[in-house]
């Protein structure tokens, strides 16, 4: 076998196993023996450790621009509901009573308050990888 199939194989292997392959699944893959696969997996912890965090933080990234497209798609919907409320409210919010007004300037304020809380993202991890310390949870502001 040459060095630089060899090489190639490793990087398959490194990818595999950043993406939570077993070795069992990386033998069936790539046909090479799991001894062979047991002595890269020590060799190559730490690229494979260093290509998992970049798929952890690929995921992160994508989930964080699937939320700001929902995020901006919600703030006009809800712009527009507003803008609607807005106008029909007005004339009912002037005949509210006032302990109702009153409660109701609250519910709202702690609604706003609210709004401002960071979103925790909760992503699942693979038993397989090994996160060697790495933080499982994420806050995403």
């Amino acid at each position: 076998m040459s060095t630089k199939h060899t090489v190639e194989q490793e990087a398959e292997f490194v990818h595999l196993r950043a993406t939570g392959h077993s070795y069992t699944a990386c033998k069936n893959k790539m046909g090479v023996a799991r001894v062979v696969l047991l002595s890269w997996g020590a060799k190559l912890a730490e690229a494979i450790n260093a290509e998992r965090a970049c798929e952890l933080q690929s995921i992160i990234e994508q989930a964080g621009i699937a939320r700001a497209q929902r995020v901006t798609t919600l703030a006009a919907l809800t712009k527009q509901a507003f803008d609607a409320l807005a106008v029909r409210a007005a004339a009912e919010l002037d005949s509210l009573p006032l302990p109702q007004l009153a409660a109701l300037a609250l519910t709202l304020e702690r609604r706003l308050q609210a709004e401002g809380e960071p979103v925790i993202w909760k992503l699942p991890i693979e038993s397989s990888w090994d996160l060697s310390g790495n933080a499982a949870l994420v806050i995403i502001d």
